[in-house]
């Protein structure tokens, strides 16, 4: 059974870009997952927990943001892998996002591919690099969350 690879992103992301990641992912020998590949009538619970599931049964998470289709799922998707110890290639559409914080913190690689379209084979060469790098390295820590208070 191949290992499955879950795929981030929300509902109006490009189509084409979704399509091209899930081929690649394929390509590489592994199973895409798509959060958006199920029913419609589907409580927004079972939604949450469906996908808290497929990212835990995951090898890793890729994950596709951009400033021009936001959504509180994505960001918090992310956040979970990291949570369960998941390796994050994120895909950027807005490039500024690779300066936050949040997205520096809970990002194993980062892909630049605002203008993809016009550049596949730049972005395929470099999407399937970091995916290769990710994937051979056997990442099991989880992100330690708790406080420690420093003494004044």
């Amino acid at each position: 059974m191949k290992e499955k690879i879950y795929i981030a992103h929300t509902e109006t992301i490009d189509p084409a870009l979704v399509n091209k990641i899930k081929i690649m992912i394929q390509e590489c020998g592994y199973s895409p997952l798509d959060p958006f590949d199920r029913g419609r009538d589907i409580p927004p619970n079972m939604i949450v927990r469906s996908d808290l599931m497929k990212i835990l049964s995951s090898r890793m998470v890729v994950v596709i943001l951009s400033k021009d289709h936001y959504s509180l799922g994505t960001p918090m998707e992310m956040v979970y892998a990291r949570i369960f110890g998941k390796p994050v290639l994120t895909v950027l559409l807005t490039p500024s996002l690779s300066e936050h914080y949040w997205v520096k913190e809970h990002s194993t690689k980062m892909v630049l591919a605002n203008g993809w379209a016009d550049r596949v084979v730049l972005f395929e060469d470099v999407f399937r690099f970091c995916f290769k790098v990710i994937v051979t390295q056997r990442q099991t820590e989880c992100i330690d969350f708790r406080y420690t208070r420093r003494e004044s």
